[in-house]
This record gives C-alpha cells, structure tokens and sequence, in this order.
C-alpha cells in the first residue's frame, strides 16, 4: 500500500510541476521583461499533452486497469486545476520579484557587460 501512495505523490507533485512550468511560461511571455533577456528555452508542451505523456508512461510502467487509468486521470486534472487557481493568485507578485531581480542584477554590470549581455 505504502508503494502506490508514493506513487501517486509522485505523479500528482510530477502534474505540479507541469502546471507550475506552463503558468510560468504563461506568465513571462506576457508581461514584457524590463531587462534585454537571451532567448529562453523552447516553448513548453500544452498541459493536455504532456498528461497524454504522463498516463501513457504510467500505464506502461505500472499496467493499470481502466478503472485506476480513469481514477487516476481524474486525479491528476483536479490537481493541475487547483494548481493553476493558485498559481493565477501569485503569479503577478512572483513576476514582479522576477522583474526586479533582472533589474537590480542589470544595474550592477558594467557597460561593457552590458553589451555583452543585451547580446
């Protein structure tokens, strides 16, 4: 028993990450970065997608019946949602530490750098 409840932590923390990586991604394409910013790394997967992926692997390693296959997807798109509420309350605030950090850390290079880094 105690197998499969680390199992399921690990795939609903693994369906956090996914929702936490695709609000962030969300939320620093939207706002634009005060700071010349090099480019970021490729555009994450849609969150549908990547849970396709997830329950394709789950199935795969633990050969779940329909019935937990069901279950569990639920499981994991309830969490994602609840996840995604959370996240749309405290993005603004983390994006605005995120600006600031850029800007405190731009402020402390010098011209040369900064050239070298706008580039």
């Amino acid at each position: 028993m105690n197998t499969w409840k680390a199992i399921l932590a690990v795939l609903v923390i693994f369906g956090a990450g996914l929702v936490t990586g695709t609000v962030l991604n969300r939320t620093s394409i939207a706002k634009p970065a005060p700071v010349p910013r090099p480019a970021g790394p490729p555009a994450k997967k849609p969150i549908q997608l990547r849970r396709v992926e997830l329950m394709m692997q789950v199935q795969k390693e633990l050969k779940l019946t329909p019935e937990q296959r069901e279950r569990i997807e639920k499981i994991i798109g309830d969490g994602q949602e609840r996840i995604s509420d959370l996240w749309d309350q405290v993005a603004p605030e983390i994006q605005d530490e995120y600006d600031d950090v850029q800007i405190n850390f731009y402020k402390e290079l010098t011209p040369e750098q900064k050239k070298r880094f706008d580039d």
